[in-house]
């Protein structure tokens, strides 16, 4: 049983400084925590049962886990890649991109996916919730990406209120933060239940799931998040975009996960130099990569000049 670790040691530190935000009454640990539990080992799954029930192809897992030598224990949910490490609306990599690039826009008090990892699993560990097999050839273990399971929030036909838009000038903001962020990961599944907002208090958005996206292919489900919903945008956003570029992105998103391949077991590493930078799940050797891959992400930086453009040419106003 490992996880993944991608080094946030600094990241954590500054985010522990900074107040505990209300959105945090959706999660079972303040952000700071959550982030530095999913990045502990093992992970042990104490109960867990299909988070749709009622829809007969759904793998995922709502799961209660135990996560390292503190023994504490989350809600959470779980699901296991396919074969090979991707598949449509099964992008570990993709669910990862989306949680991190929205450090680079975002404060941790607006952000709108749950804390996200991914940790490999043993066969074992699964085989009573589950029945995914190896994700790779090579090794035993079974990529899962982990998010936080999150509380007091509902699943409406459509989180997007234009009447309150208007008149509540909080509520236009956490609704911008989200469009910006749709469009940044081009988001293509408007299924119900991928966005979700709180269900009372501060008005919050969440993207739960972001598996059709980047560069996946088109869903059946409806794409009305894939541009802007709303005309006008929050200012201290807007600016943060002027200062993402490609070179940034790729610093930030090109190698997300690292496994070395040690006895048919995944045992995690620092993400390291990118071996395969035109593709997104990488094999080379006893190595294995998940990110993002050139062509993502220069078009992720043509979206958010797409949305720089807007605001420049006054068809999109800043409050």
């Amino acid at each position: 049983m490992t996880a993944c670790r991608w080094p946030l040691v600094a990241f954590l530190v500054a985010l522990a400084e900074l107040p505990v935000h209300a959105g945090d009454s959706h999660l079972d640990l303040p952000i700071p925590a959550f982030e530095s539990v999913l990045e502990s080992d093992p992970l042990t799954i104490h109960e867990a049962s299909r988070s749709r029930p009622r829809i007969a192809a759904d793998i995922t897992l709502r799961a209660k886990v135990e996560f390292g030598a503190d023994q504490r224990v989350v809600e959470v949910k779980l699901r296991p890649a396919e074969r090979g490490g991707g598949s449509f609306n099964n992008e570990p990599r993709y669910e990862l991109a989306a949680y991190h690039l929205q450090f680079m826009f975002l404060d941790p008090a607006d952000y709108v996916v749950p804390p996200t990892a991914v940790h490999a699993l043993a066969p074992s560990d699964l085989a009573a919730h589950s029945e995914a097999g190896p994700t790779f050839r090579t090794a035993d273990d079974i990529i899962c990406v982990v998010q936080a399971w999150l509380a007091n929030v509902i699943n409406p036909a459509d989180v997007l209120d234009q009447t309150r838009f208007e008149s509540d000038v909080e509520y236009a903001r956490q609704v911008g933060n989200l469009n910006v962020f749709t469009v940044a990961i081009n988001h293509m599944d408007s299924n119900r239940g991928n966005i979700l907002t709180s269900r009372d208090g501060p008005p919050r958005f969440f993207a739960v799931d972001n598996g059709v996206a980047f560069a996946s292919k088109r869903s059946d489900r409806g794409e009305v998040w894939r541009k802007l919903r709303v005309d006008r945008l929050p200012a201290a956003v807007v600016e943060r975009l002027r200062h993402i570029d490609e070179s940034k992105l790729t610093e930030r998103l090109a190698v997300l996960a690292q496994w070395r391949v040690v006895e048919r077991r995944l045992v995690p590493q620092s993400p390291g130099d990118n071996v395969n930078p035109s593709r997104g799940v990488r094999l080379k050797g006893d190595l294995i990569q998940l990110g993002l891959s050139t062509r993502e992400i220069k078009e992720i930086a043509q979206r958010m000049r797409r949305i720089l453009n807007l605001v420049d040419s006054g068809k999109v106003k800043t409050f």
